[in-house]
């Protein structure tokens, strides 16, 4: 994973497949591409950490919070 994060959710080079987090994400941001997650709609995310929390490989998926929503 690059050390800059972009907004939105993130998923780190350690993704195992596992298709955990394209399965719970209630907005549909994530999908398959071959045997990793990948984050197709990242403006569409939710900010629910649904990915993150339920991951099963700790430190995989990673948010950086728009500056927007930190002030608000």
């Amino acid at each position: 994973m690059a050390d800059q994060l972009t907004d939105g959710p993130q998923i780190g080079d350690t993704c195992i497949g596992c298709v955990v987090c394209v399965d719970l994400c209630p907005g549909d941001v994530l999908r398959m591409e071959g045997d990793k997650a990948v984050v197709e709609y990242a403006d569409e995310c939710w900010w629910c950490g649904v990915c993150r929390v339920e991951c099963p490989v700790e430190g995989c998926v990673k948010f950086k919070f728009p500056v927007a929503m930190m002030n608000g």
